[in-house]
């Protein structure tokens, strides 16, 4: 599968759906940008071996940007909706 800017405008879609009476903190919202995530990246992956790559990358990225937030983000199974 080829990824194009398609795919990163559907994040962001998702992203500005959220409401305030549903998204009340950053800790929300980051974990919905990782459910928009995992949706549209991931889930098209068929190997292990990439979505591993995927979940390593992605964690790396929360790491670094969202440090504080990273173990509420990381929780599983991202549920939204």
């Amino acid at each position: 599968y080829i990824f194009n800017l398609r795919d990163l405008g559907r994040i962001f879609e998702g992203l500005c759906l959220s409401t305030p009476d549903v998204v009340t903190d950053s800790k929300q919202f980051i974990r919905m940008w990782v459910n928009e995530m995992m949706r549209i990246f991931r889930d098209r992956l068929i190997s292990t071996d990439d979505q591993k790559v995927f979940d390593d990358k992605l964690a790396t990225i929360l790491s670094a940007e969202f440090a504080n937030e990273k173990t509420t983000a990381e929780v599983r199974p991202i549920i939204y909706g």
